[in-house]
């Protein structure tokens, strides 16, 4: 099925993906939909990871820091257990960031560890209840782990809160996934 997901960091693309975890909601940007997915994900650019690096080095408290070479790692080296290293340690620092967990939880759904990227979905919702994203994600989790309901019941959930937010495309995209689903 070619469905519109909701990419890393603020993008939306068209791909033929059935089960892609969302990271970040932006509708002011879009894509066009012939884009590849390597070149969607690319927003977290290599060349930053010097300065970032940098940043540690001088202040290894800088959760900001840690979160940003996570990003690096994840999207554009694909380097997900470093990444999922990196979200410990935003974690560590800053125990209550909700994006964090919804993060780290998107590192485990591509190791296929969908457990751990479950109880990191549940802790950002517990976190932050109107993240969207998280109701998404955590839909997409339910859905490998074969609980159709309760991915139906996230997508619903998420569409709610998109709706509230404005964000009608989101709405819209989780109305068609639960469409599909029925």
């Amino acid at each position: 099925m070619n469905v519109k997901f909701l990419l890393a960091i603020a993008s939306i693309a068209t791909i033929n993906l059935t089960n892609f975890p969302v990271w970040a909601i932006d509708p002011e940007k879009t894509l066009d939909s012939s884009l590849r997915l390597e070149n969607v994900i690319a927003h977290y650019d290599i060349d930053e990871l010097e300065g970032v690096e940098k940043r540690i080095r001088a202040n290894p408290n800088d959760a900001e820091a840690y979160l940003h070479r996570a990003m690096i790692r994840s999207h554009s080296q694909e380097d997900f257990a470093g990444a999922i290293e990196d979200f410990n340690k935003v974690i560590q620092l800053d125990p209550n960031r909700a994006e964090a967990y919804n993060y780290r939880g998107t590192s485990y759904f591509w190791l296929k560890d969908y457990q751990k990227a479950m109880a990191d979905y549940d802790r950002a919702i517990r976190l932050a209840p109107n993240l969207a994203i998280a109701y998404y994600n955590r839909a997409y989790v339910r859905l490998e782990m074969g609980d159709k309901q309760g991915a139906i019941a996230d997508f619903r959930q998420g569409a709610t809160l998109s709706q509230k937010e404005g964000d009608m495309m989101s709405y819209d995209q989780a109305q068609q996934m639960i469409q599909d689903l029925q």
